[in-house]
């Protein structure tokens, strides 16, 4: 595990941090109680990524709705006026 990510090193992150976060081939999070191993790491970052995704298309997904909602009542409205009116040409040519 001297590399956790391409390109940086075990002992420049721990020159950066000022801590020895590395033992044992895990990572440890001074608040946690055990060390995450590199898999573990890119899960977590892997599931960060989706819930991104997940969040930004649910956005759109709800302006989405929105306007199907407005062209909705557009076309209720249309039908109810519609209805009306072939109703009164109904009754006039009775």
């Amino acid at each position: 595990m001297n590399e956790l990510v391409q390109g940086i090193s075990v002992p420049a992150i721990e020159e950066i941090t000022g801590k020895d976060i590395f033992k044992n081939n895990l990572l440890y999070i001074p608040e946690w109680k055990r060390g995450l191993s590199p898999y573990e790491i890119r899960s977590l970052f892997w599931e960060c990524q989706l819930n991104r995704c997940l969040k930004s298309e649910n956005r759109l997904l709800k302006q989405e709705i929105d306007k199907l909602e407005i062209k909705a009542a557009f076309y209720k409205k249309q039908l109810v006026l519609e209805s009306r009116f072939g109703w009164i040409l109904e009754n006039c040519f009775l």
